[in-house]
């Protein structure tokens, strides 16, 4: 049911089917590769209330991943080990929270400040656009706002903690 909750709601490709895929014919999609995944971090502890100027932030002052977060993040690498998702590129935006869930999920992520810029780029753009290694799905963890700006249809609010 994670999986589900974690990558059914979208997932980016160049040609995205034209209605919502069952949980298996998800599966079957995504063992082929050629994906590329938006997904929002985890859970996160929300009484933190952090500064808009995350560059220089130290981490006891961001938003961060809370157990079940963890917990959440660990079990949707499970889930994809297990049902023999390729994971090739891993990217996320440099808050600890987004890092975090990578490392939990994937074991390994490279940073990006293009996943965390407020207003679209075509450098945020691209990088969402660019088409993951044949025969793998990329990983791009990331923030609401980047995924309501840059996937048509997505309204703010739509996408919550650890959706996808």
């Amino acid at each position: 049911m994670m999986l589900a909750h974690a990558i059914l709601a979208l997932a980016v490709a160049a040609s995205p089917p034209d209605s919502l895929l069952s949980a298996d014919s998800l599966l079957v999609e995504l063992r082929k590769g050629g994906y590329t995944i938006l997904w929002r971090h985890t859970v996160t502890d929300h009484s933190v209330r952090e500064p808009q100027n995350y560059e220089t932030t130290p981490r006891f002052q961001q938003r961060n991943l809370t157990d079940r977060g963890i917990a959440d993040a660990k079990l949707v690498g499970v889930l994809f080990k297990s049902r023999n998702v390729p994971v090739g590129e891993v990217l996320a935006s440099p808050m600890f929270r987004t890092r975090e869930t990578a490392e939990y999920a994937f074991g390994r992520v490279e940073a990006t400040p293009v996943l965390r810029q407020l207003d679209p780029t075509p450098e945020q753009r691209r990088l969402i656009a660019t088409a993951p290694a044949s025969g793998t799905n990329r990983v791009l963890v990331t923030h609401h706002f980047i995924i309501e700006r840059n996937v048509p249809g997505i309204k703010p609010g739509q996408i919550t903690e650890g959706e996808a």
